[in-house]
């Protein structure tokens, strides 16, 4: 998956943050938006939750975070990580 590569590349410091990040997020979406029967469609819904998160966008990171609820067992470990960051995304905000 692309993202995943510019990830490495950011973390190696091969490719700036400023390049690299629009890039990791488009490569999340567009596996989000455009392939929601990938096995990887649940991986890509946690990254964009943390992306928007870190970026102080709590709102949109609740979209991806209703998608993972609905589309995760009950007794799925990632549902309360998942809880954990939108809460910690809301104490950043001040919400």
């Amino acid at each position: 998956m692309i993202a995943d590569c510019y990830v490495k590349l950011k973390a190696e410091g091969v490719v700036d943050p400023n390049e690299a990040d629009p890039v990791i997020e488009w490569g999340y979406k567009t596996l989000f938006d455009q392939y929601p029967d990938s096995r990887d469609v649940e991986y890509a819904a946690i990254r964009l939750i943390e992306i928007n998160l870190a970026r102080g966008k709590p709102v949109t990171a609740a979209v991806y975070i209703n998608w993972l609820l609905d589309h995760t067992a009950s007794g799925d470990p990632r549902r309360m990580n998942v809880i954990h960051k939108l809460m910690a995304g809301l104490e950043v905000c001040g919400q």
